[in-house]
């Protein structure tokens, strides 16, 4: 359908780089972006806790202490050399991450 519609300026602006980017017409972008407005916002990660503390949902994988040594090691070895190298694990291999 075609129709004339007046837009501010910093919208005109935002809706033609994000018509750019995806390299589509600024029509075409207005309409998605309508449409996606009325869409069902997506779930946060985070939620408040009834004390008011942050509660991230879990992505599926472990932390484990030998994981947070590991990630320290490998920061601590980046910071001195500028490098990150591997490192051996008892093994031979990194500690594992699985699920909750």
């Amino acid at each position: 359908m075609r129709t004339t519609v007046n837009l501010d300026d910093d919208v005109h602006e935002l809706a033609s780089v994000y018509a750019m980017a995806r390299d589509m017409t600024l029509g075409a972008a207005i309409s998605e972006l309508v449409r996606r407005s009325q869409m069902p916002a997506e779930p946060s990660r985070i939620a408040i806790a009834d004390n008011g503390l942050p509660l991230i949902r879990s992505n599926g994988r472990k932390l484990t202490p030998e994981l947070i040594k590991a990630t320290q090691d490998d920061e601590f070895v980046r910071s001195k050399t500028g490098l990150l190298l591997k490192k051996r694990f008892s093994r031979g291999r990194r500690p594992s991450i699985g699920p909750l």
